[in-house]
């Protein structure tokens, strides 16, 4: 519930761009309607509707820039992840929210790093904007009913731009998962993504 009252500003911001209609008394009172409200267009050209979470015990959404290098490191991470989280009726969703980066360039990058899962452009901003999305790579989980689960990094790899650990200890996603599908309490909900800062235009560093 404090995720959905912190993100309501740039709900409201976003609103005018949204597809279908929703109601500012809705927007208020209910995140699900905004997000349910929401559709991309996938690699493929294909329109991929977000109200897809409620038929998925969790759905992990990962902010993704091709010419970031941390993203490019963690492309076997991604691919193994898709593989896992299926056996576990989990989604993963690339989202690209880079203003100047086209379908036909996400859908080369799709191919480059043979990526099975959707990944679906956000030019506009509409979905960064509403849980207010900073870096790539960065993580934002779901659960079936909207609730944020989790957000952050995938794991500590990486402690600094261009600089990562050989051994990774700490696994902030991968806990929060089965912390939640044992029913247990998530204990590291948040971290600080480190990343590749998303603007309008290119990538500064964070």
């Amino acid at each position: 519930m404090q995720f959905r009252w912190l993100i309501l500003f740039s709900i409201l911001l976003s609103l005018s761009q949204v597809k279908a209609q929703v109601s500012l008394d809705d927007v208020k009172t209910n995140f699900q309607n905004s997000l349910d409200a929401i559709s991309l267009i996938n690699y493929d050209s294909s329109e991929f509707a977000l109200s897809s979470y409620r038929n998925k015990k969790l759905t992990v959404y990962i902010f993704l820039g091709h010419e970031c290098p941390i993203c490019q490191k963690y492309g076997h991470t991604l691919r193994t992840f898709h593989e896992e989280f299926q056996k576990k009726n989990i989604d993963l969703i690339g989202i690209v929210p880079l203003r100047d980066v086209g379908i036909e360039t996400i859908a080369e990058y799709v191919e480059l790093y043979d990526f099975k899962f959707p990944v679906l452009s956000d030019r506009e901003r509409i979905f960064t904007d509403i849980v207010q999305a900073t870096v790539t790579p960065e993580v934002i989980m779901v659960d079936n009913k909207g609730d944020l689960i989790y957000r952050g990094m995938i794991d500590n790899w990486f402690y600094a731009l261009g600089k990562y650990r050989r051994v990774t200890t700490e696994f902030y996603l991968r806990d929060a998962i089965d912390a939640h599908l044992k029913h247990q309490q998530v204990v590291v909900q948040k971290t600080d993504p480190i990343g590749c800062f998303i603007n309008m235009t290119n990538y500064s560093t964070n």
